[in-house]
């Protein structure tokens, strides 16, 4: 090294001694430049030897203030650091980091905090408070150098105590000592001890008392330092969600672990009703679980035996609870039973009993109304019908699974008086002024579209067998994670549609038969041997569609065609749904294939289990295509089915013929005459009216082919992608959810008015196209409010099927319904309105957010579409 000096440029050889021995080496060493010895040991005391040796005789000290002051670069040095000369030395020693950008002070925090990182793994990076003490606590092990250090030092532990004290919390002190007693974990799991107990700590003694009986169990010295300072209990406890929070992210195996620790200690508690009362919000204690489940049980139990606003208000409350609770991750299964079971006693108290229509309406007319409540309203019942089902262990699996009997009657009840005014409705012809028949299914969805735009193309899908608990569960998963909707145009049926109209399937309700008649446009005569093979002849010569089409007939493709052998989109499926045809079509077995499946498999369906779906949606968005999602038949499930020793005639589990003089049996409802297929002229059908009962094996997840709402009312709905056009009409709405899917207690089903003939036609609502100059859905005033177009008000009566169900199991007359018990009340129609613009296209990989309810769109409980009077 070259110093410069007053007398001229002196070369000096630089070396570093870290003991006696290293100094004598170097002062003999044969070299011609001066020494400049780095002494790195205590040489205070030199031998004469050496001291003659050196300049003036001694070793000369650079302070520890400088030394630190260049290492840190620091413009100051707190004079409480430099008094402790071992925090000193372990800051030039073992410190590795440097002082946070644009500090220039090395003041007691900072000086702990950068030992702390080195000697205790202790990060710098967030400040220090008292939940990432506790997290640090509860993940790391005291390190031997920490340790050793302050027992080496002594002097260090009053000011590293008074310290912590002050940046962190009064409490700290005593923390960090139960941690070098590695006692870190079990003080971090009293953390969910305390925690429910909160504010309580302060002024309830109970808890209290025996908050500090739980410390003085897991370390009698911390319960010492803290003395009986509630207020410092209360601020622990207030540490209990972030701690849990933090270690769910970083280190979930040992939040694990602390709460089961947790749990252990408090074992005792679940004992104390006062005090089990106070654990019991806990999200995090396995006695607070039991406790939400209990409860819920209970608000379930009381809602079912006295249905009322405040019984279902606290069975929500309870519900709350329990998915709150960290445990409904790992027990989704019983947290999703739950909600079904709440999402069914709100249909029970909203479902329309009808009762009315006895004596002031149609033969027919109780059909197509239970048809239509079935769309807006039954389709979603069955779906939670299925989620409830499943263990009766426990006081939650036995309320879950008396609400689950209480909604099986109802349906029954529903079925019986659906399949006796059906057979009304066939005789009559099979009315399409309030419902579709299947015949005419494409001529009311399909066709209407295609009329107009003479630029619109579609594609139709017949999921086969799909009833509509599946499709509300499919269009819900595409509406939340694959943004497709229900397209916002309509056509509608009638006076009094919903907003999805219902589609009546063939009798009997089996693929060849209904499947025939959804792509031919008619019923295949009685006699006639329908093939679903030649459905793609049937579909190309289907009269509605080739109207429409004058340069080429509409090409269908069934399932060898469809998918590959791994039972995804096959490439010539994809080709078909991008080629420049207006309308394509695919058949989907997945469905009714999987009716044969075993019962011990539950299977959702989605967008993601049905394999070829998601290719052919991608497919039909590229190309500008909407969807009609149809299916030729529903079906009943198989959890209920029991076998019943039925004559052997001709037909299937759900069906059979009879012979001229031969009676139907208990649970089976006899059809006939035009619009019904048998296998010969002359026949009839008997139908089962029941979901519990088929003739032969029980096996299999469903059967159809019989008369109740799941297998006669089949879905059929049209679907954009919400970044198909700009067309407002081809706007992606969501799916109308009854009110109660919300846990809206209030919601009510429309009462229908009676109708006695066949009224005249009626002007069907379409929305407008948008109008430049004119906001769609409604003019608006000059504050910019919507008017809403006058229409007639639906009436409303309040069900009473909550009441219905309670009655037992006696099996009602065919047609017969449950009194009405609710008075009527008044409802509003909800316009089918403007809302929000589709969205343009999104760059490849962009996220999009889920469809939300735009202004104007269907709320809660309501039907879009106006209510009217049939005749006026």
């Amino acid at each position: 090294m070259k110093v410069d000096l007053p007398s001229g440029a002196v070369l000096y050889r630089v070396v570093p001694v870290r003991s006696e021995i290293e100094l004598r080496r170097a002062l003999v060493a044969k070299d011609d430049r001066r020494l400049l010895a780095l002494v790195d040991y205590d040489a205070r005391q030199l031998p004469v030897d050496l001291a003659a040796r050196l300049a003036r005789g001694e070793v000369r000290e650079v302070s520890s203030e400088s030394r630190l002051r260049r290492r840190f670069q620091a413009s100051w040095i707190h004079p409480d650091v430099q008094r402790l000369r071992p925090l000193c030395d372990a800051l030039l020693t073992d410190v590795r980091g440097s002082l946070p950008a644009g500090a220039a002070r090395l003041d007691p925090d900072a000086a702990w905090r950068l030992v702390l990182a080195a000697r205790c793994e202790l990060s710098t990076d967030a400040a220090f408070t008292l939940r990432r003490l506790l997290q640090h606590v509860a993940t790391t092990a005291p390190t031997p150098r920490w340790i050793e250090w302050m027992r080496d030092n002594p002097e260090l532990r009053a000011p590293f105590e008074a310290w912590i004290a002050r940046a962190v919390d009064p409490i700290a002190p005593a923390l960090w000592s139960a941690w070098e007693e590695s006692k870190g974990p079990s003080v971090a799991a009293l953390t969910f001890a305390l925690g429910p107990l909160g504010a309580r700590l302060v002024s309830d003694p109970v808890p209290r008392i025996a908050a500090r009986a739980w410390v003085e169990r897991v370390s009698p010295a911390l319960a010492q330092r803290l003395g009986h300072d509630p207020a410092a209990l209360t601020r622990w406890a207030e540490c209990e969600t972030p701690l849990r929070d933090a270690l769910q992210v970083t280190h979930p195996r040992a939040l694990d672990a602390l709460l089961r620790e947790a749990d252990a200690l408090l074992a005792d508690a679940a004992r104390e009703p006062e005090l089990r009362a106070a654990l019991s919000p806990s999200e995090n204690l396995a006695l607070a679980w039991d406790s939400a489940q209990r409860d819920l049980a209970a608000a379930l139990d009381a809602t079912l035996a006295a249905p009322g606003r405040e019984r279902f208000v606290a069975a929500v409350a309870a519900f709350d609870r329990l998915k709150a609770h960290r445990n409904a991750r790992s027990e989704q299964r019983a947290v999703d039973r739950a909600r079904a079971a709440l999402r069914l006693l709100g249909w029970m108290n909203a479902r329309p009993t009808l009762d009315h229509l006895r004596t002031e309406g149609a033969p027919w007319q109780l059909a197509t109304e239970l048809a239509r409540d079935y769309v807006h309203q039954g389709g979603f019942a069955d779906l939670c019908r299925r989620q409830v089902r499943g263990s009766a262990e426990g006081p939650l699996g036995r309320a879950l699974a008396a609400v689950e009997e209480a909604a099986d009657r109802l349906r029954d009840d529903d079925d019986q008086r659906f399949a006796g005014s059906l057979r009304s409705w066939v005789e009559h012809g099979r009315r399409d002024d309030q419902v579709v028949p299947i015949e005419k299914a494409l001529d009311h969805f399909a066709v209407p579209f295609l009329e107009r735009g003479a630029t619109r193309q579609l594609l139709v899908i017949l999921l086969d067998g799909s009833a509509w608990a599946n499709v509300v569960e499919l269009l819900l998963d595409l509406e939340d994670r694959h943004h497709h909707g229900v397209m916002r145009w309509q056509p509608t049926r009638g006076t009094s549609t919903p907003f999805v109209a219902p589609v009546l399937a063939a009798l009997p309700t089996v693929t060849q038969v209904s499947r025939a008649a959804f792509f031919e446009g008619r019923v295949p005569e009685p006699g006639d041997r329908p093939d679903t093979g030649n459905d793609p002849r049937r579909f190309a010569a289907h009269r509605g569609l080739r109207a429409q089409l004058p340069t080429g007939a509409p090409k269908l493709l069934l399932e060898p065609e469809v998918q590959l052998a791994s039972g995804h989109a096959s490439p010539e499926a994809l080709a078909l749904v991008r080629s420049e045809a207006r309308v394509v079509a695919v058949v989907l077995n997945a469905i009714d294939d999987q009716l044969h499946g075993s019962r011990q498999v539950e299977v959702r369906y989605t967008a993601d289990t049905i394999k070829p779906l998601l290719d052919l949606l991608g497919a039909a968005r590229e190309a500008g295509r909407a969807v009609l999602f149809a299916s030729d038949h529903g079906h009943v499930p198989g959890a209920r089915l029991r076998s019943v020793n039925a004559a052997r005639d001709e037909g299937g589990g759900r069906w059979r013929t009879l012979d001229e003089g031969a009676a139907p049996d208990e649970g089976e409802r006899v059809f006939g005459g035009a619009g019904v297929w048998t296998p010969r002229k002359g026949q009839r059908l008997a139908l089962r009216t029941r979901e519990t009962e088929v003739r032969g094996s029980t096996s299999g997840d469903g059967q159809h082919g019989g008369a109740t709402l799941a297998e006669v009312v089949a879905p059929a709905v049209l679907l954009v992608s919400d970044a198909l056009s700009d067309d407002i009409e081809l706007e992606a709405r969501p799916l109308p959810r009854p009110g109660w899917w919300d846990l809206d207690w209030s919601a009510r089903a429309p009462r229908v008015n009676p109708v006695t003939a066949r009224p005249a036609a009626q002007p069907s609502l379409p929305l407008e196209p948008a109008r430049a100059g004119r906001p769609s859905g409604g003019a608006r005033d000059a504050s910019g409010a919507r008017r809403t177009a006058d229409r007639a008000r639906p009436r409303r009566a309040r069900g009473g099927g909550l009441q219905d169900a309670l009655r037992g199991a006696q099996a009602a007359p065919p047609g017969a319904g449950s009194a009405d018990r609710g008075a009527a009340g008044a409802a509003r129609g909800t316009a089918l309105g403007g809302s929000r613009r589709a969205r343009p296209p999104a760059a490849p990989g962009a996220r999009r957010e889920p469809l939300q309810r735009g202004v104007g769109d269907p709320q809660p409980g309501e039907l879009p579409g106006a209510l009217v009077r049939p005749g006026g």
